[in-house]
């Protein structure tokens, strides 16, 4: 018998010699991030500092082989203690899985005990990181090459699956935890998952074919007369590992599949037909199939997804050789009359969910709720909006001054909602409406829904003082795209009439000018009687566009120019109002400014009228006579205008409060608060089908 340290050299030197494919090398330094709270972060990058094999890479290794963990409370399992099916793998780096490596030879090449590499996380990552570093010297890969470069190494270290296995997660990125519930990340890169084609397997549809080796299984030509029971197994070690063993000359062990815990993938290794040697005494009329994981930590390997896809190969191979989907012919490895004395899958396996999926199907169809699970089995957990927390809000008043509310989406608490506001009828119905956002500031909403800026605010359209009803209903837009919910409270009745307002009518020459002044009828035109519009004096037209300008002596008015005349715009809120441009102002001489006559401010909204005839005109305050004082710009008036003193804005609903200040260069190029349609589009294009969105105004 050789010495301990004479086989121990072997073993080395094996690790240095083992072969396989060489892997083309990918462009330098392709580095994935390493993050993290747990104390294996250091460990993985202090590996990295000793040996030159990058840390990411490390991590990811131990994450595919062992979710991070030392399973240490394996050791003293019954099961394992019985390596008829796969040598011990040893820590969080799996040091041994497939046979490919020793916990002695990673001692040695690391300057440390076995113990300890058997024990410790640290010690145990530092003896891996040395054994994969002497295989890739041997390869001329180091530190500093690509990730792509050590898959070769990897597979000398882990086998063919776990290059698979360890590219997939770099690809993606992964996140995990360790045994003391730390958390290990790794970002994604652009790294090639797939390593090439794999064959499929020669049963079950889906699996993957990667064969024994045939000095590890007996050839038979068994069908359904010979194939009697399903027999359960748990790995005690990793998917890859289990599939190396398998692979292994010396193992004389084998299994027909082998089941990955973390998504179910299957991989056949031998024929159904054939005779694998997983059960000791009760191979011949048996199918084997072996699960990833470990006995004593059945909670994190024994996952949903892998009982799915074992209960579906199970329930396959049931019906492809007639066996009974009963727990007399679906069994544990611990349950069969075997030769051995085994314990997997141990009373961590829910035998209950297992069989229920094997003979049911894996689901059966419900109606998707929120729960975390595929209730309507397509293959997909909460799916649609289930999940999705509708708006929620009130609609608090409708009158002839205002409709106010307010809305608030509960998956997006504190962020503005959209909400549809219609007259006259629900969505879908026909009845014109208006998009708006509820993001005025409320100080009663801070507290009772713990965010302040979600209310909003706008003027009632002046077409429906008409003195009949009108019901105004008013919708939250979900910002996921869910159903949109009607607010509490909604609909209300609008009930007005109009009254001959005080001023001079104004003919509306060019119809042009409706689009150029953003009017719109259905908002802006009171329902008068011809003979109460002809009660009003009638005065000069109105001006075919707004013309806006302010002084460049840095004064802080902005003038509408009006004829011969200059009228102070006296707020943002009345900007708005009106939809005029803060970008429209344009920067003239004083001296052309105060050149013109001063007249009355811009009234608070446009007011149209329209007589039978069609006849379009605006009411208007009357101008007084050249050169008399006009009402000067009171002190709340004063301080707001364009680049060189335009202030405050409103901000998205119309009649914003004097709390809600943001700058008006926040507004952008031709953008205004909108309390109504867009010029030129008639109030009916805003009445949509239900469950399609309104036609959006502009918006900052």
């Amino acid at each position: 018998m050789p010495t301990r340290l004479a086989w121990v050299l072997v073993m080395v030197s094996l690790v240095i010699a083992g072969c396989g494919p060489s892997g083309e090398r990918g462009p330098k330094q392709v580095r994935a991030e390493l993050s993290g709270d747990s104390p294996l972060v250091a460990h993985f990058r202090a590996a990295e500092q000793a040996s030159g094999v990058p840390a990411e890479l490390l991590a990811t290794i131990a994450y595919a082989q062992t979710r991070l963990s030392m399973n240490l409370g394996a050791r003293d399992d019954e099961h394992d203690s019985d390596h008829d099916h796969a040598p011990r793998e040893w820590g969080l780096m799996a040091i041994g899985a497939g046979g490919l490596s020793t916990p002695d030879a990673a001692a040695l090449l690391s300057g440390t005990t076995v113990e300890r590499v058997k024990t410790e996380a640290r010690a145990n990552i530092l003896a891996a990181a040395a054994l994969i570093r002497t295989s890739g010297h041997a390869r001329g890969v180091g530190g500093g090459d690509d990730l792509v470069a050590w898959s070769s190494v990897v597979e000398a270290y882990g086998g063919e699956t776990l290059v698979r296995e360890v590219r997939s997660l770099l690809a993606s990125g992964w996140k995990g935890h360790d045994d003391q519930g730390f958390e290990v990340v790794v970002g994604g890169v652009g790294l090639e998952a797939d390593v090439g084609s794999v064959q499929q397997g020669l049963g079950f549809p889906g699996a993957i074919w990667s064969p024994a080796y045939s000095g590890n299984y007996t050839n038979a030509s068994r069908g359904a007369a010979q194939i009697n029971y399903v027999v359960i197994h748990t790995t005690q070690g990793s998917y890859a590992g289990a599939i190396s063993w398998f692979k292994n000359s010396s193992s004389n062990v084998s299994s027909h599949y082998v089941i990955r815990s973390s998504d179910g993938q299957v991989t056949q290794m031998v024929d159904d037909a054939d005779i694998a040697w997983h059960d000791g005494c009760f191979n011949t009329n048996s199918i084997g199939i072996e699960h990833e994981g470990y006995v004593a930590d059945p909670g994190k390997w024994y996952t949903e997804a892998m009982y799915k896809s074992s209960a579906k190969l199970t329930r396959w191979l049931c019906d492809q050789y007639g066996v009974p989907k009963d727990r007399k012919h679906v069994m544990g490895h611990g349950e069969t009359p075997d030769c051995s004395d085994h314990t997997d899958p141990g009373s961590g396996w829910n035998w209950t969910h297992y069989m229920d999926l094997v003979v049911n199907g894996e689901c059966t169809p419900k109606t998707e709720v929120c729960n975390g699970k595929d209730d309507d089995c397509d293959g997909k957990a909460d799916e649609g909006d289930v999940c999705n927390k509708p708006p929620k809000g009130h609609l608090d008043e409708v009158s002839c001054d205002a409709v106010r509310g307010w809305a608030q989406d509960p998956d997006a608490a504190t962020k503005a909602v959209d909400v549809h506001v219609y007259f006259g009828g629900p969505a879908g119905s026909g009845a014109p409406g208006v998009p708006l956002t509820a993001n005025l500031k409320r100080d009663d909403l801070c507290t009772a829904i713990g965010s302040c800026n979600h209310a909003f605010d706008i003027l009632p359209p002046l077409s429906l003082l008409d003195g009949k009803p009108h019901a105004v209903h008013a919708y939250g837009i979900d910002s996921a795209g869910g159903d949109n919910a009607q607010l509490a409270g909604s609909p209300m009745s609008l009930t007005c009439t109009a009254t001959v307002p005080k001023g001079v009518r104004r003919h509306v020459v060019d119809p042009a000018s409706l689009e150029a002044w953003k009017l719109d009828l259905f908002w802006d035109a009171l329902p008068l009687s011809d003979s109460q519009i002809a009660s009003l004096d009638e005065a000069d037209a109105w001006p075919a566009a707004p013309q806006l300008v302010q002084a460049d002596d840095g004064s802080p008015e902005v003038w509408l120019v009006d004829g011969k005349w200059r009228r102070h715009v006296p707020s943002p809120e009345v900007m708005a109002t009106w939809s005029l441009s803060f970008d429209a102002v344009k920067k003239v001489p004083a001296s052309d400014v105060t050149a013109l006559y001063e007249g009355p401010k811009l009234p608070p909204r446009p007011v149209l009228v329209k007589s039978s005839a069609g006849k379009v005109e605006m009411i208007d305050d009357a101008m007084p006579s050249p050169g008399s004082a006009a009402a000067m710009p009171t002190p709340g008036e004063q301080g707001w205008g364009g680049s060189a003193g335009v202030a405050a804005k409103p901000g998205g609903s119309a009649g914003s409060g004097p709390e809600h200040d943001s700058n008006a260069d926040e507004l952008g190029a031709s953008c205004s608060a909108h309390p109504r349609p867009l010029p030129g589009v008639p109030a009916w294009v805003f009445a949509v089908v239900l469950g399609l969105p309104l036609v959006r105004r502009r918006s900052c």
